[in-house]
């Protein structure tokens, strides 16, 4: 980053900040932050949250998943959003693989645009009595930061 990209951002947290806009500036930072990693150590870090899930584990990151990885991370390069997607899957009984079909949601199943799409819209939520969709504070962090909403 260049002197006068740090003096930009810097610029634009600080106006946040006057405005009263702390968690925007928060975010602004981290997703600066998070894009400055390597792919490695952010690869590792979104691998680590879904083997943490239980289903079948990623043994080998391919060049394929790397470059389904990588633009996913362009798309959402905050870790805590990768935390919100993946719980929301967690709370999935379908794609955790209780269903009549024997069928979970694999790492590359769950990377594809189309599928992420489906998961973020709640497609796979429990249904409890009604069609309702619950969010947490998690859900809208992400759905905000996913550029959907201001």
């Amino acid at each position: 980053m260049t002197s006068e990209e740090t003096a930009t951002l810097a610029s634009r947290v600080f106006q946040m900040i006057s405005e009263g806009r702390l968690a925007a500036a928060r975010d602004l930072l981290e997703q600066t932050l998070a894009a400055r990693q390597p792919d490695d150590a952010r690869f590792a870090q979104v691998l680590v949250l879904y083997n943490r899930l239980g289903l079948p584990r990623v043994l080998k990151l391919t060049d394929q998943r790397k470059r389904m990885l990588r633009q996913r991370l362009k798309e959402h390069p905050d870790l805590s959003w990768w935390e919100a997607y993946f719980a929301r899957v967690g709370r999935s009984k379908f794609l955790m693989g209780q269903n009549q079909i024997d069928w979970c949601a694999s790492f590359d199943w769950l990377l594809k645009p189309t599928n992420m799409t489906k998961v973020l819209e709640g497609n796979y939520d429990p249904k409890g009595g009604g069609r309702t969709v619950r969010f947490d504070e998690n859900d809208e962090a992400a759905f905000r930061m996913s550029g959907n909403i201001g």
